[in-house]
Order: C-alpha cells, then sequence, then structure tokens
C-alpha cells in the first residue's frame, strides 16, 4: 500500500458562520435577527474490500460540521393589527459547532 496523501491528515475545519435570519409571522412586521450556522470541513475516508464482487467497505468513516451547542431564543415581533400586538417566535440559535462522526449507508 502506498503511503497516504498529506491531505488525509488536515486538521478539520469546522466553525460557525454568521448570517442574517428573517423571522416572520402572518400579520406581524418581519423582524431581522442575527444567526449562526455550522460551516467548514471535516475528514470521511472510504477504503474498499479487496472483493470486487461485493461493495462494501473494509473500514470507513464520514464526519459532518453539526451544531454542538444550541440555544432556543424568543422573538418578539410588533402585530399591529392583532390583540395582542405583539407575538412571540422561538427559534434555534447555533452556538459552536464540531466535527461529528455520522453513519453512511452504501
Amino acid at each position: 500500500m502506498e503511503a497516504l496523501s498529506a491531505d488525509i491528515h488536515r486538521t478539520p475545519n469546522c466553525h460557525t458562520q454568521v448570517y442574517k435570519q428573517r423571522v416572520k409571522m402572518q400579520g406581524c412586521l418581519p423582524k431581522v435577527v442575527v444567526g449562526r450556522f455550522c460551516h467548514g470541513t471535516c475528514t470521511s475516508f472510504y477504503i474498499p474490500r479487496l472483493r470486487a464482487h461485493r461493495f462494501k467497505a473494509s473500514f470507513q468513516t464520514c464526519a459532518a460540521c453539526v451544531p454542538k451547542d444550541m440555544e432556543t431564543i424568543t422573538v418578539t415581533l410588533d402585530c399591529p393589527l392583532m390583540n395582542p400586538p405583539q407575538q412571540t417566535q422561538d427559534i434555534v440559535m447555533v452556538k459552536k459547532c464540531e466535527c461529528r462522526a455520522v453513519k453512511i449507508l452504501v
């Protein structure tokens, strides 16, 4: 077996990225909140078995950049034509991300 490329040992790069999210509810004025999402690359690979007639792995791993820590926040929207004139909506905010193993079907 040949030596593996240096790319296979690259450090995972999984982090939060900022974006603007518009929170809407019928009858209310929209509100823009700053949120975060997970973005980056995580290491994964697939090593095939030596038998060509079966498509199975001797070893495989797959990792995804996913939320590690989240919180739910309540956003208050102004709804001038409703009674009461304010409504709340809960949204999920990502605080931290990490590379985490995920199961894949091949």
